[in-house]
């Protein structure tokens, strides 16, 4: 036995001590009692035979090895094969009677017995104390399941968040919206028929920064922490969020907060608006074309009706014509206003030249509104392209070196509010002329649904902006900026409290108080970690000698909970034939893998999905090395933390002779499904791992160095012997 032999060894290299001592004793013993002539007569009739009773010594340790091994077996490795027997079963991993001949056969038969009934009893106690308690919670069950089939009825994806961006829960409109964002799963999907085929971004405890814009949040962020500390009832906000496959969302950021008003986290509802912009747009280009076609139609009919109608009234025509006129450029200016196509929020200009002032590195003196000027004033604003088109305006004016202080002042004309910013310098200062080019030609936004310029970022907040030269003085010039101003009063509704006790199926609220840092990891509780449980299926066993990765399946675990939805599941073109000795193992056949991406690709993605995670995997040598020679080529490396299933099974029970994954399962009373193929046996390992965390923490090991210490020390032995 591998789990003894150290031990069996060193009692019979004591005993073969003891027998030399005692040997030695004796001849000792013999040299005092005998003359010298006797003396002398013994070692000469042994001196010639000192090999035979060496060899007569090494034998008679044989039959002590046996008699001690077979000691051992009975007395120590069957007590703690039993004990370990109990205690999965104590534990609810498993409710399979014990078995006579696999713990120690007859001998333990009535101790079998024994324990059986007594685990009956205590199963039958656990299941009268398990359904008092399913009673007693029926009621918060019957909230939360009404709380699940409402965000799953959404028509809105709602993801909770933590300060630090982690997920605490989302719904499932969240998860299939944001569910594989890249081509390869648009190409794949409808291929392969799984609603939860592929790599996905959004999972709990992930970073919500993986599928949106860090930046965007950040600011939206700051423009609430502000709001409450001013006290203002409505926190909330919201931005706009372009991918790089052309989808834009509107994303509604809510506050999570505690009685003293500090940020714990925020609720995120996300709406896809690209079909309706593109509606719109559709209906607006169409309006502009009649309108175009119209105005050029009265164009022809005032040209037409002016020299050839002698009956007519000039007058009288010309002032139907000029209703008609104005008629039609209403009907542009509405139709103007109402090609608005983007969501704006309601914004105090407090918080805008806040930020503004924020994102104004400019090396010039400026000098910013006085809080009183700021009072009571209101706009309707995307907040985080506003910000960036006043930032550029006061960042274009201040790189010219010659400019020495930029002046802003606020005020109010009926339903406007005016941003002035006024500049001064030398004599040759830049001139007003070029100051307006910049703010027309010059991109803002490079990316995003208002991308743009200055100016295009001001018509689409239904602004407008004048530049003026002073005539006094030569080098001083003013930015008049006209922004539609919202009453306060109108900006401020009564803010609505979302409290609930229940909670959906992608949810874990444990997540508000994380705070992880890189170097805390390793000694955090296992069964607070997020884990990536992987396996690979591969053309053959010599990943360095050329076999290929055909086939990566994952899932994750998150603070002790498997999650069955988020998981990778994606072949592999190897870009080489597959043995048919292969396909005799895993199912996989060269034609399943024809129009698959590469492992490139895929790397890239797996990468991504575990992301910030620690590694599992059974036998992990052989998974980490298949994907650590191929990740230099996709751009990649893992250097996660790992930790290996057949290590851990041998730490939790090291007097069992075997831990492959079939025999782990037997034992723990897992079912096996899918075997050997990659996704299956990712899933098995996770439950596997799941299991043997309980096992672990009572044998000491609570943390994730606790774990990786005991696996090296195994390893170790291993190696050994």
């Amino acid at each position: 036995m591998k789990t003894i032999a150290w031990q069996l060894w060193a009692a019979v290299a004591l005993i073969g001590a003891v027998c030399l001592v005692w040997l030695g004793l004796a001849i000792a013993l013999l040299w005092a009692v005998l003359t010298p002539e006797d003396w002398a007569t013994v070692t000469n009739a042994l001196g010639a035979r000192i090999g035979l009773l060496l060899f007569l010594w090494g034998i008679a340790l044989v039959p002590i090895y046996q008699a001690l091994k077979a000691l051992m077996a009975r007395y120590i490795i069957a007590p703690e094969r039993l004990a370990d027997a109990v205690e999965l079963r104590l534990n609810g991993t498993t409710q399979t009677p014990l078995d006579n001949d696999e713990l120690g056969g007859a001998s333990t038969t009535r101790l079998n017995r024994l324990i059986n009934q007594l685990l009956d009893e205590h199963q039958s106690h656990q299941l009268e104390t398990d359904a008092r308690i399913q009673k007693a919670l029926e009621h918060t069950e019957t909230e939360r399941a009404w709380l699940s089939a409402l965000l799953a009825e959404l028509n809105r994806s709602v993801i909770v968040c933590n300060k630090q961006g982690r997920i605490l829960l989302y719904n499932n409109r969240a998860r299939l919206q944001f569910k594989r964002l890249s081509e390869s799963h648009a190409n794949n999907d409808s291929a392969n028929g799984d609603a939860n085929h592929g790599g996905e971004l959004l999972g709990l405890g992930r970073s919500i920064y993986t599928v949106l814009d860090q930046a965007l949040l950040e600011h939206a962020l700051n423009i609430i922490e502000r709001r409450l500390a001013k006290g203002y009832r409505q926190t909330s906000t919201q931005c706009l969020m372009q991918t790089d496959r052309g989808r834009t969302y509107r994303v509604q950021i809510t506050p999570v907060c505690r009685e003293n008003q500090t940020i714990d986290g925020m609720i995120l509802v996300i709406e896809n608006i690209t079909q309706d912009i593109e509606d719109k747009s559709e209906h607006q280009q169409a309006i502009d074309h009649q309108l175009t076609q119209t105005q050029a139609l009265l164009a022809d009919l005032t040209a037409s009706l002016k020299p050839s109608d002698p009956h007519a009234s000039p007058s009288g025509i010309q002032a139907t014509l000029d209703a008609l006129s104005a008629s039609l450029n209403d009907l542009a200016a509405a139709n103007r206003l109402a090609g608005r196509l983007y969501p704006l929020e309601d914004l105090s200009i407090s918080d805008l030249m806040e930020a503004v002032k924020q994102a104004c590195p400019s090396s010039a003196e400026i000098l910013w509104p006085s809080s009183d000027d700021l009072k009571d004033l209101w706009v309707r604003a995307d907040a985080y392209a506003l910000t960036h088109a006043l930032a550029f305006a006061v960042n274009s004016i201040g790189m010219d070196k010659t400019t020495n202080t930029i002046g802003s002042h606020l005020s109010s004309s009926g339903d406007e509010v005016i941003i002035t910013l006024e500049s001064s310098g030398d004599k040759d200062h830049v001139a007003s002329t070029d100051w307006s080019e910049t703010l027309k030609h010059t991109t803002v936004l490079s990316s995003g649904p208002l991308a743009g310029s200055f100016d295009h970022i001001i018509e689409e907040h239904k602004g407008r902006w004048v530049t003026h030269d002073s005539f006094d003085d030569a080098s001083k010039h003013r930015l008049d900026i006209h922004l539609p101003r919202r009453p306060e009063q109108d900006a401020l509704p009564e803010s609505v409290a979302q409290r609930h006790e229940g909670r959906p199926e992608y949810y874990d609220f444990r997540l508000f108080d994380l705070t992880l840092v890189p170097d805390e990891i390793h000694h955090r509780p296992l069964d607070q970690l997020t884990f990536t449980v992987f396996d690979t299926e591969t053309t053959g066993l010599n990943p360095s000698g050329g076999d290929e990765i055909i086939q990566v399946g994952a899932i994750r675990i998150v603070n002790g909970r498997i999650l069955s939805k988020e998981i990778f599941n994606q072949l592999v073109d190897p870009k080489r034939p597959i043995p048919a000795s292969s396909t005799a193992i895993h199912g996989i056949r060269p034609d399943d893998v024809i129009g698959q991406p590469d492992i490139q690709s895929v790397l890239g993605l797996f990468h991504t999905f575990c992301q910030d995670t620690v590694l599992v995997a059974h036998n992990a040598d052989f998974d980490l090395q298949c994907l650590r020679l191929k990740a230099p080529t996709a751009g990649v490396a893992f250097d996660h933390p790992v930790l290996d299933t057949l290590l851990l099974s041998a730490v939790a029970h090291p007097f069992q002779e075997r831990h492959n994954l079939d025999d782990i399962a037997g034992r723990l009373g897992l079912p096996v499904v899918d075997r050997h193929q990659a996704l299956g046996d990712a899933k098995l390992t996770a439950e596997i791992f799941v299991r043997l965390m309980p096992v672990l923490k009572d044998k000491g090991i609570h943390t994730l160095h606790d774990a990786i210490t005991a696996s090296k020390a195994v390893w170790q032995k291993r190696a050994n012997y």
